[in-house]
């Protein structure tokens, strides 16, 4: 099929790196693999599928309270043990926080725990039941100290299912990657 008179048609785009920003990869921390050799075949699994980079994001929670110092070795053991057994894929540092334990968390182990290394950007697992009353003002407190929000699995979250919409008020303040305003406006009053 020709393109329309006036209108070169586009190049086909080439995948280069598929990247996983969420991934329970890590040996015994959490509620992921038990063994490195369990975490290996989940790395071999991803690198099969196409998956160039992968952040090990384990649950830091009062269950799961992963300490920093943890998962920095730990992804550096994952990383260094797939290099060795031919697994052409990065692991990166993340972390996965439910939301009380997040915000009783200074700064500088916040930033440790950064989503895919980006020291700016958390994981927030969302609750699976009920609306966290106390998101509108972490987000916003958050913001306020430099950090944007990614949320995990708020598809899980019946009161999410019912109404979706509710998410979308607090976007801008939630995430700040897209840069739409140039000036910032508080979104605390929209979730």
């Amino acid at each position: 099929m020709e393109p329309p008179v006036g209108r070169e048609q586009a190049p086909a785009r080439t995948i280069r790196s598929v990247i996983d920003l969420h991934a329970h990869v890590l040996p015994g921390v959490d509620d992921g693999p038990a063994s490195l050799a369990e975490s290996l075949e989940i790395l071999r699994d991803a690198a099969a599928d196409g998956i160039t980079r992968i952040a090990a994001t384990p649950h830091v929670r009062d269950d799961y309270p992963t300490a920093p110092e943890t998962m920095e070795r730990l992804v550096a053991e994952l990383g260094a043990a797939a290099r060795e057994a031919g697994i052409a894929l990065d692991v990166l540092p993340g972390g996965e926080f439910d939301l009380e334990f997040l915000t009783h968390l200074d700064d500088e182990t916040l930033r440790r725990f950064g989503l895919g290394g980006n020291p700016a950007l958390l994981l927030l697992e969302f609750p699976y039941h009920g609306w966290p009353l106390q998101l509108r003002d972490a987000v916003f407190g958050l913001g306020l100290r430099g950090f944007s929000l990614v949320l995990a699995h708020p598809e899980r979250n019946a009161e999410v299912q019912a109404a979706p919409e509710r998410l979308l008020p607090g976007r801008r303040g939630a995430r700040r990657l897209e840069d739409e305003d140039p000036e910032p406006k508080s979104d605390h009053d929209a979730l």
